[in-house]
């Protein structure tokens, strides 16, 4: 997926980190951020990774343990695009619900595009199914 000229707002890196207990998400990027991860481990909380709002998270080694929703990846505000999660060697166990992807919005897990698009993502976020409410 070729991005190289995107403009980012944010771009930030980050190794060797463990979350645990989260009161929301673990990682989320949002408006036009980039996070790229290495090693990193989330047990329990609402959401483990997010991303939305042309943002982009490039994760390495990720074990994904105990967590309501795996990977989240949507367009909440209109002046931006979707979010794009891209994940090499993960592991997940006890999670409810893997994944939940907007159409048009994108998910790689391990070499694996994720077909399975819902719409109104933001709708069964904050706090409705998943995650904590903003409000």
């Amino acid at each position: 997926m070729a991005r190289s000229k995107h403009r980012w707002f944010a771009k930030l890196h980050v190794n060797k980190v463990n979350i645990l207990n989260p009161g929301d998400k673990g990682i989320s990027g949002g408006e036009k951020s980039h996070l790229i991860a290495k090693n990193i481990k989330i047990i329990g909380g609402e959401i483990a990774v997010a991303s939305k709002d042309d943002s982009v998270i490039d994760i390495n080694e990720i074990i994904i343990d105990s967590t309501k929703l795996g990977y989240c990846s949507y367009q909440k505000k209109s002046e931006f695009g979707p979010g794009t999660i891209i994940v090499q060697n993960a592991i997940a166990k006890n999670v409810e619900t893997k994944y939940l992807i907007e159409t048009g919005s994108f998910l790689l897990i391990n070499g694996k595009d994720i077909k399975d698009k819902s719409n109104n993502v933001i709708e069964k976020l904050y706090g409705s199914e998943y995650g904590k409410s903003s409000k």
